[in-house]
């Protein structure tokens, strides 16, 4: 990596992640990741930004390149929200980048760890944060929403099908997450039994 290295975004819903809120479940959230050379010789650090219909959600933290994965541990600015990336390796010439995102839904009634697949396809021209990002309406073409950003793909349907299929796989909805009531649930039994056999 240069100095300076390549602007990401997650655009629609190929390079995005699948909504963690039971509000806007099954939707794509485009979001936006910059990697930048951090302190030390061999250092990146990332920030990542949502924008959500709360206000915009931003994350830094430290980059880790290893031989078989591409980690990212990212801590909300001024807040408690934290996620995880675990990432293929890049290659180059470094068109996209995926893997999953670990951590917690923002928007919703109770906390519920989350995972999902991620794809983030990396844009020559970003537009300004403002301009761009946020929930896409279902049924939204991933290749339509890359084309409004410079990216024009040669067989859009394709496209769609193959991301959709990558983003979906692996749950219901393409998120995994554990319904509390199911936690609580086993919380209770080991609980009691916890207290019924203290000191």
């Amino acid at each position: 990596m240069t100095t300076r290295a390549p602007d990401w975004r997650l655009p629609a819903p190929m390079p995005a992640i699948r909504a963690w809120s039971p509000y806007y479940r099954g939707q794509l959230i485009r979001g936006r990741l910059s990697i930048e050379a951090g302190p030390g010789a061999h250092a990146f650090t990332a920030t990542y930004r949502e924008t959500l219909p709360t206000g915009q959600l931003q994350l830094g933290g430290p980059v880790t390149p290893a031989k078989r994965s591409l980690y990212l541990h990212l801590k909300e600015v001024g807040g408690e929200a934290q996620f995880f990336l675990c990432l293929f390796p890049q290659t180059q010439p470094v068109s996209v980048l995926g893997g999953y995102m670990v951590g917690t839904a923002i928007i919703g009634p109770e906390a519920q760890p989350s995972l999902t697949r991620i794809l983030l396809v990396r844009l020559r021209d970003a537009p300004a944060a403002e301009q761009w990002g946020g929930y896409l309406p279902p049924g939204t073409s991933i290749a339509a929403d890359l084309a409004s950003l410079g990216i024009v793909m040669e067989h859009p349907e394709a496209v769609d099908r193959q991301l959709g299929q990558f983003l979906s796989a692996d749950s219901d909805g393409g998120v995994n997450q554990i319904p509390p009531s199911e936690y609580r649930a086993i919380l209770d039994v080991f609980d009691r039994h916890w207290l019924q056999h203290a000191g």
